[in-house]
């Protein structure tokens, strides 16, 4: 395949360790993950590694998408965060012409998201969070709205079964800790190895779905509460 192909060589061209290669949906779509070397630690042992990530589709469901997703090694957990509304992937439409050379430099620019991102994690990590904020946290990001107050925020808490699938990430997910950062990759966790009905549906949408969405906006409402 042409993309699979330009994958191999990016990787060769750029010393890329090529990781991982696999597919979804009995062969519709496939992927692939490849170590850019590219790593930060957020306070003195949680490292979180760079890759490339590059999938396409046989039937056009989707377009060839390529981006850079972070590995959490403690747990293992993925995330993408485009920052300031960047450009968060690149993407070229199958009905196009594939372009290795738009794909490479688009890519490469994406790099500074990275720095970007081990400053953000950082300040997240040292930003406590007390057990009433964290639900309020949690209970905002479920239900969609902002400003809860404590009776609202306790209400989401009790009928919302996304909110205690989360709360449970939080308290006992791999390199759990009552922080903004361990609030974020509660989320990270539980998408990537709670949701879905199977490994294959939980990375598709992970990565390309409602999962990564879910990812983008645990991300900003962290990084809102930073800035505020």
């Amino acid at each position: 395949l042409q993309v699979l192909d330009f994958f191999k060589g990016f990787c060769e061209k750029n010393h890329l360790m090529m990781d991982t290669v696999g597919y979804i949906r009995g062969g519709v779509k496939f992927w692939a993950l490849a170590r850019t070397g590219n790593e930060f630690a957020v306070g003195n042992k949680d490292v979180v590694k760079q890759y490339v990530l590059l999938a396409s589709s046989c039937d056009s469901s989707m377009a060839t998408t390529g981006k850079h997703t972070s590995l959490r090694l403690v747990g293992s957990n993925t995330f993408h965060a485009s920052i300031n509304h960047g450009q968060s992937a690149v993407k070229v439409r199958n009905r196009c012409e594939f372009s290795e050379t738009e794909m490479a430099i688009n890519l490469g620019l994406m790099d500074d998201e990275f720095e970007q991102m081990a400053l953000m994690a950082g300040a997240m990590q040292e930003s406590y969070l007390s057990v009433p904020d964290a639900v309020l946290w949690f209970a905002e990001l479920v239900s969609g709205k902002v400003g809860l107050d404590v009776d609202s925020a306790a209400e989401v808490a009790s009928r919302s079964r996304v909110f205690t699938s989360l709360w449970d990430s939080y308290l006992h997910a791999p390199g759990a800790e009552f922080t903004l950062w361990g609030a974020f990759n509660a989320v990270t966790h539980n998408v990537d190895w709670i949701k879905g009905r199977s490994p294959s549906t939980r990375f598709d949408a992970a990565q390309f779905g409602t999962g990564a969405t879910l990812k983008q906006k645990a991300w900003d409402k962290a990084v809102s509460v930073i800035e505020a």
